[in-house]
């Protein structure tokens, strides 16, 4: 890629940030996958042609001032199994609803892929954090005239900062039939999708038909997944590798433990996962579900003597939600905050696990 920093230096309201952090700062939320696409004059994606989800290596920067200390945290969607399966299973039933009408083979280059929010609350903010630009203004006088026409150039504005224009970014819209608790079928149901967190329900005027606003992919796709048998859960066994004598498995194993050695594989067959098991039927699923939180991704600190910290993160689908705040009271609210330099190192599949 030509050019790999983006540069966040103006953290106001009119460059897509957002509520003020106890008058000490700002909070927000970047789609770099949009910003570096924006800034070289190139589409980019946050999965690839085939629905694995990419994530975008950078290198992030919080570069502060004299005045006040700064924090920043950045927080991204959990770079796991969960995240990998339930953007291909997304991106699967997608082409599906496109195949349906006809219309797979002819969606355009900015849309053959998914475009997700990071989250509800990203959604509803309804803006992205808009990178700053170095614009130099220039003014040329022509003179003269003839075959040799003379002119002179001057900057009119040494540096002038300003907000990066962006193109069109759509997010991904999704069209289906809603779930209805009644004999009533065909009701339809359009909303967007988010990355990670909750759904955001819209049941409208009738009760009975369940809708969304936003759906999250990854609670989704743990809903859609066939959990264990409830069988193979239960204490007596049912289910499970059979504990009366069987001829087969003795003379494969040819010990006289045999029988000790499936108990054991009965207690390794009820075994529960290392982590909080996935409630599909709690009404707010981030209540009690860790894997559809967001994770911090890194904690930069500058002071008044040490204006710079830097770190290398890993930023699943290019998606950031960045809180930014400064410890003292020194300026107006959006001067508090610090700039943010973003460098993109490279990118590479989502993975499902650390090994």
């Amino acid at each position: 890629m030509a050019e790999d920093t983006l540069l966040y230096r103006n953290m106001s309201g009119t460059n897509g940030w957002r509520n003020p952090i106890s008058g000490t700062g700002r909070t927000g939320f970047i789609n770099l996958v949009q910003d570096f696409a924006a800034l070289n004059r190139k589409n980019m994606r946050h999965t690839d042609n085939k629905g694995y989800p990419l994530s975008y290596v950078v290198e992030v920067e919080a570069i502060g001032e004299t005045a006040n200390a700064h924090t920043v945290e950045i927080f991204t969607a959990p770079e796991t199994w969960v995240l990998k399966n339930a953007v291909r299973k997304w991106h699967a039933a997608r082409n599906m609803m496109l195949e349906r009408v006809g219309q797979l083979g002819q969606i355009g280059e900015y849309g053959k892929t998914i475009r997700p929010y990071l989250s509800v609350n990203h959604a509803t903010l309804g803006i992205d954090a808009r990178p700053t630009l170095g614009k130099l203004n220039y003014e040329t006088t022509y003179t003269g005239g003839g075959d040799s026409p003379s002119y002179s150039e001057a900057t009119s504005a040494a540096l002038v900062d300003t907000g990066m224009n962006k193109g069109e970014w759509t997010y991904t819209e999704i069209g289906s039939t809603a779930d209805s608790e009644d004999d009533t079928y065909g009701m339809p149901d359009r909303y967007h999708l988010v990355l990670a967190g909750d759904h955001s329900t819209d049941d409208g005027e009738a009760g009975s038909r369940h809708g969304y606003q936003y759906v999250s992919m990854m609670r989704s796709y743990l809903e859609s997944r066939r959990s264990a048998s409830s069988i193979i859960q239960t204490t007596d066994g049912g289910g499970t590798i059979q504990a009366e004598p069987n001829p087969l498995v003795n003379l494969m194993s040819d010990r006289i433990s045999v029988g000790e050695v499936k108990e054991i594989v009965q207690d390794i067959q009820r075994e529960k996962p290392p982590y909080d098991a996935f409630t599909a039927t709690d009404s707010n699923a981030l209540a009690t579900n860790d894997a559809l939180d967001l994770v911090s991704k890194c904690l930069l600190s500058t002071t008044t003597s040490y204006l710079k910290d830097k770190e290398v993160i890993r930023v699943p689908m290019g998606l950031l939600h960045v809180r930014a705040s400064a410890s003292g009271a020194v300026g107006a609210a959006d001067a508090k905050t610090p700039g943010i330099r973003v460098r993109l190192l490279g990118s590479d599949n989502c993975q499902g696990c650390v090994s």
